[in-house]
């Protein structure tokens, strides 16, 4: 009888064990107690045990003494946070007349500014800019500071020193401004960048209301302050909230803020993004009619509203309008607004002279205008078609200056000169924009998309250029599966492709209804191989046409 023994424990009690052997062959045979139990054999601590145990002691005491003594051990200094009421209302008392000796000094330029503005007359920049200063009553200024201070974040009013050079300056503070930073600081891991913003709140993705937000309010968690900037060892990224810069000189490498203060950059990213677009009607309306007045990119609501929109609908198929009719949303197609009128607590909507629409808020949504209001007072070129800053391939404007996202008209090496107002453009753009201003040399190739659902039953993805204004050509499948059948309506057509096209029968753009998986990849291979196109049937064939609808859910 001999014991088996695997990883330490009797696994086998051998009680017979016989071996024969026959014409050159063996074989074997063995017994065992079946009724044997597992039996742990003795644990002896090792080397590598005592070595986890004083690892976890240190490190328990490390937690004590951080705690006790609150040190900046892991790089918090818990005092800083550690305000009382008292000290928060002196504090707030403290910004609110730093911000109103601030205010008044403002609208007085340094002589030393005036002579850096002169220097750019050489580039044709002769117009000199009024800086106006809108002031915030004491009241509203103690509200937002105390408001932010409870939060954590900087407060608004806050006098932050501003730098006089950055390595890396970025006007503005939205989606392309941010990925910019990131491929910047990916390439360059010491790299100091400055975002520069308009608005008083952290950025976001936009649009909120389709979008996740990228950064909810910790502005500790990613910005490294201004003022620590140029001293932080391996770089980082500023932001500078509530400044606005007014223009750049390219050949000195300044740039101009509204408050009379310069900064010096070694390579300036331009991306201000764009404006609300209006309409004349709603301009010339009365101010108790404009508080009602709503624009899309800052709307936030509970309430019954107009929706004004221009070509939105009509760019993709008539059976989106009945499918947001089926949702129980009016739709008036082909209609002009002619009057505005406010009707006691509420706005009415006079359409084509004949008909009314009563509600709590207007919504308009009606296109953006790209802002180069930088790049204009900076003497830098403007495409005069499509109204975006000028850039070549790789989205440079001038020596050290760069151009990304709404504001950008670039060049596309598939569809020549384009201006894109989509979120995947800013992101890429910024991206690309980044990777450039840090030596990459690269040009624009990639097709940005966009994507959206309009109504329960109407998924829409599209790349390229899809201007309505193009000739079309539609493959529809018809729905088999029920997946878009009701009662009501029967069998419908509603999934399908829209080519659209450009010179010489070539695909530009590419609509999708429905049709999901790879489609996107597909669209885009089609665009950058610009092949005249004249069997459609055949052409749709590289699409998941007739696949089942479910298939999105499978994604």
């Amino acid at each position: 009888m001999f014991l088996i023994y695997i990883n330490g424990y009797h696994l086998l009690q051998v009680e017979k064990y016989e071996v024969n052997v026959c014409n050159n062959t063996f074989s074997a045979s063995y017994a065992w107690n079946e009724d044997v139990r597992l039996i742990p054999s003795p644990y002896k601590p090792g080397k590598d045990d005592y070595m986890a145990f004083l690892g976890a002691g240190i490190g328990v005491l490390l937690t004590i003494l951080a705690l006790t003594f609150r040190t900046d051990v892991f790089g918090m200094n818990i005092k800083k946070t550690d305000l009382s009421h008292k000290h928060l209302h002196q504090k707030i008392e403290h910004e609110v007349k730093a911000l109103t000796d601030e205010e008044n000094n403002k609208t007085e330029v340094s002589e030393e500014i005036q002579s850096e503005e002169k220097k750019c007359s050489d580039t044709d920049m002769s117009e000199q800019e009024t800086l106006t200063v809108n002031k915030e009553t004491s009241q509203a200024v103690e509200e937002d500071l105390a408001r932010n201070l409870e939060t954590g974040s900087t407060p608004t009013g806050k006098t932050v020193q501003t730098p006089e050079f950055v390595e890396y300056l970025l006007v503005g503070a939205g989606t392309a401004a941010y990925y910019a930073a990131l491929a910047i600081r990916a390439r360059d891991a010491n790299a100091k960048v400055l975002m520069i913003g308009e608005e008083k709140y952290l950025p976001y993705n936009r649009p909120p209301l389709s979008k996740e937000l990228w950064w909810y309010g910790d502005e500790n968690g990613f910005f490294v302050p201004v003022e620590d900037l140029n001293s932080t060892a391996h770089g980082g990224v500023s932001l500078l909230r509530g400044k606005r810069v007014t223009k750049l000189c390219p050949d000195n490498k300044k740039a101009f803020l509204d408050d009379g203060t310069t900064i010096s950059y070694k390579k300036c990213l331009i991306a201000t993004g764009g404006k609300p677009k209006s309409l004349p009607i709603l301009d010339s309306a009365s101010s108790d009619i404009k508080e009602r007045i709503l624009y899309f990119r800052g709307a936030s609501f509970n309430c019954f509203f107009s929706f004004i929109t221009d070509g939105m609908l009509r760019t993709h198929y008539s059976k989106v309008t009945d499918s947001l009719r089926n949702t129980g949303v009016k739709v008036f197609t082909n209609a002009k607004i002619t009057g505005v009128l406010k009707n006691e607590d509420k706005v009415e909507l006079q359409v084509d002279l004949s008909k009314s629409l009563v509600s709590d808020y207007i919504l308009v949504a009606v296109g953006i205008q790209p802002d180069t209001a930088i790049a204009e007072a900076s003497g830098l070129e403007i495409d005069p078609r499509l109204g975006g800053i000028a850039t070549d391939a790789e989205l440079r404007v001038r020596s050290g200056v760069y151009a990304a996202g709404d504001a950008c008209s670039f060049y596309d090496r598939s569809l020549g000169r384009r201006r894109v107002e989509h979120w995947e453009n800013a992101h890429i753009s910024g991206r690309l924009a980044g990777e450039n201003m840090t030596g990459a040399k690269k040009a624009f190739w990639y097709q940005p998309s966009f994507f959206t659902k309009i109504s329960p039953h109407i998924h829409i993805n599209a790349v390229g250029n899809t201007d309505s204004s193009l000739p079309t050509v539609s493959v529809f499948s018809k729905d088999v599966s029920g997946y878009f059948q009701k009662e009501e309506l029967g069998r419908k057509y509603e999934r399908g492709i829209v080519f659209y096209m450009g010179d010489k029968d070539k695909v530009v753009g590419v609509l999708l209804l429905n049709v999901f998986g790879s489609s996107i990849d597909v669209a885009r291979r089609l665009i950058d191989d610009a092949r005249s196109v004249t069997d459609f049937r055949e052409l749709a064939k590289l699409f998941p046409l007739y696949e089942d609808a479910d298939s999105e859910k499978k994604i």
